[in-house]
């Protein structure tokens, strides 16, 4: 199983790829092995057009390259601003459109679910998850929270893939 964890955004999109590490050791308590990561940034002057598009040929360049089998994304939740969300809903159509163009099964989990599986409470800070996800999965470099959170949708998905899946 490769699994794209998508943290989708209209300024920033994380992306991180794990696969099913068949030779970690039996004792081993992570089972995954970390393919790609990154954040494609939109230009700052795009036009929300032009970020879609943008966002949608990077993000198809990813899943050509790196092959998923899954793809999985952060709900939405409206908040304080329900146009950001909306906005917001944009760049998660992206990635949406995209997982059924290239026949992936896609799943959501909410971010307090992510939170709480990766470090024991559903309010974690952003640079609490980014520390525990690169300790986790053994990441030598920094990752923008953006990523981390993106590696964090796939991990926790792969730790239990009976998750909601989209219709």
């Amino acid at each position: 199983m490769r699994i794209l964890g998508v943290d989708p955004g209209m300024h920033a999109m994380g992306w991180g790829v794990l696969e099913q590490d068949f030779s970690a050791s039996k004792g081993s308590s992570m089972p995954f092995k970390v393919q790609g990561v990154g954040c494609i940034k939109p230009p700052r002057k795009a036009n929300h057009a032009e970020r879609l598009l943008f966002l949608y040929q990077e993000l198809s360049a990813v899943v050509v390259c790196y092959a998923p089998t899954v793809l999985v994304l952060e709900r939405i939740f409206v908040n304080k601003y329900p146009a950001s969300a909306l906005v917001l809903g944009y760049a998660r159509a992206v990635a949406m459109l995209i997982g059924a163009l290239h026949d992936l099964k896609c799943a959501e989990l909410s971010a307090t679910s992510v939170k709480q599986s990766i470090t024991g409470h559903g309010h974690a800070s952003k640079a609490q998850m980014t520390a525990m996800i690169e300790r986790l999965l053994n990441i030598p470099d920094p990752l923008s929270h953006d990523s981390a959170d993106a590696l964090a949708l796939a991990l926790c998905y792969g730790l239990n893939p009976t998750h909601l899946t989209i219709t």
